[in-house]
């Protein structure tokens, strides 16, 4: 339907001083009206088709109401007339007022709306729903604004910079070729928006390896950083500074074969305002430490081989260090770890020793282990060298042959 406001002449006036006022748009349901006649006997307002009063029909100057909305649903167009009794003559003259229906805006918004962390509106602003033939948009006084649906009475905003924004909603009326002759603006509204804080831990998984371990937080200042776990002891799991982003935490439980907390949940949380929070987690395991012992078969005779077993034969990892030994054999577990080593060594020193180094399946490495391996001393050792020569028969005779020994020892223990 197009809002055309006609203006309609039905009267022709004798007297130009007999004039009223111009034809009027006017926004609402009054109008003032003004006749400019002079030496009249009586006087007197009209209007066809809506109900309405005049303030007072009978003064040049009055004020027509529509009696209600009713009557105005978007525009209306009325005609107004006067007659007026000049000489004994009935003068009269017309006028074409187009009511324009003044739009009401409403903003309905919730009270804890007014806060926003980072720079778009979590919700949506909101505005009361207006008529069909009235026209809606939103309003910043920032221009860098910018709004999803700028036209709809539910949209979402997004600001360039942080603190307060003050929003608007307008609502307009008006005929096709003034749409916006009649306005009505809701707000402000304003919106505190606030930089989001960060929370961010360096490691989604963390392995200590004992009892002991540092939290490591990336934090940049903004906000309040604070540490928490879904351990509800402190006896089990303490952390050292809370507000520390790389404080140390301890637990006197490790979480290998603790059906319980076969690991620990840490939070990382970082709190701008009461509204403002960002967390991280980070999932953390105390593991023990292996084992570096050694269980030592000694050699039973010397030179012969020592049996090395660790004291833990359940590790992926064996890491022997026996010098210039001799490896005659090895045997493993499930895992392939090497946890005990058959050696031997030839080089007639009593006393050898051996370092071993164990890495289980948390990748906690052990301290190191030391033992020594005493060769026996049983009785008396005899060496007997066997001596062989190589002869060059063809040069027996000759000034200058050579004869090459070859020895071999040969030891036996009486």
């Amino acid at each position: 339907m197009r809002k055309i406001c006609f203006v309609l002449f039905l009267g022709i006036l004798l007297l130009t001083n007999y004039a009223m006022s111009q034809d009027l748009l006017v926004c609402g349901n009054s109008v003032d009206l003004s006749a400019n006649i002079e030496n009249y006997s009586s006087f007197s307002w009209f209007c066809d088709g809506v109900n309405g009063t005049f303030s007072n029909a009978h003064s040049l100057i009055t004020t027509f109401t529509l009696a209600n909305d009713v009557n105005l649903q978007s525009f209306l167009d009325v005609r107004f007339y006067y007659n007026a009794n000049v000489g004994g003559e009935i003068v009269s003259d017309t006028i074409n007022v187009c009511f324009i229906k003044q739009p009401r805006a409403v903003i309905s918004m919730y009270e804890g709306d007014t806060l926003v962390c980072g720079l778009v509106t979590p919700f949506l602003l909101h505005a009361d729903e207006h008529g069909d033939e009235i026209s809606g948009y939103w309003y910043e006084e920032n221009p860098s604004t910018a709004f999803g649906a700028v036209n709809s009475t539910n949209t979402d905003a997004t600001v360039t910079s942080y603190g307060n924004h003050n929003f608007y909603w307008v609502e307009c009326n008006g005929s096709d070729d003034n749409p916006q002759y009649c306005k009505d603006t809701a707000g402000p509204w304003t919106i505190h928006f606030v930089r989001n804080p960060l929370a961010q831990i360096n490691q989604d998984e963390m392995t200590f390896c004992g009892y002991d371990g540092q939290l490591h937080a990336d934090f940049n200042g903004v906000g309040i950083g604070r540490w928490s776990t879904n351990v509800p002891n402190q006896n089990i799991l303490a952390i050292d500074d809370r507000s520390n982003p790389t404080t140390m935490i301890h637990t006197t439980i490790l979480n290998r074969d603790n059906p319980s907390y076969p690991y620990y949940e840490i939070y990382w949380t970082v709190q701008n305002t009461e509204y403002c929070t960002d967390k991280d987690t980070v999932k953390v395991v105390f593991a023990g430490v292996p084992s570096e012992s050694i269980v030592v078969v000694p050699p039973v005779c010397f030179g012969g081989p020592a049996i090395l077993t660790a004291h833990d034969e359940t590790l992926p990892v064996y890491n022997w260090n026996y010098g210039a030994g001799v490896l005659d054999s090895v045997e493993t577990n499930s895992l392939g770890g090497e946890y005990r080593i058959f050696v031997h060594w030839e080089d007639y020193l009593n006393e050898h020793t051996v370092d071993l180094t164990t890495i289980n399946s948390w990748g906690c490495y052990s301290y190191l282990g030391r033992t020594n391996i005493n060769e026996p001393n049983t009785g008396k050792i005899e060496a007997r060298f066997m001596i062989s020569a190589d002869i060059d028969v063809n040069n027996l005779v000759a000034p200058d042959a050579h004869i090459y020994m070859r020895t071999q020892q040969i030891t036996e223990v009486q």
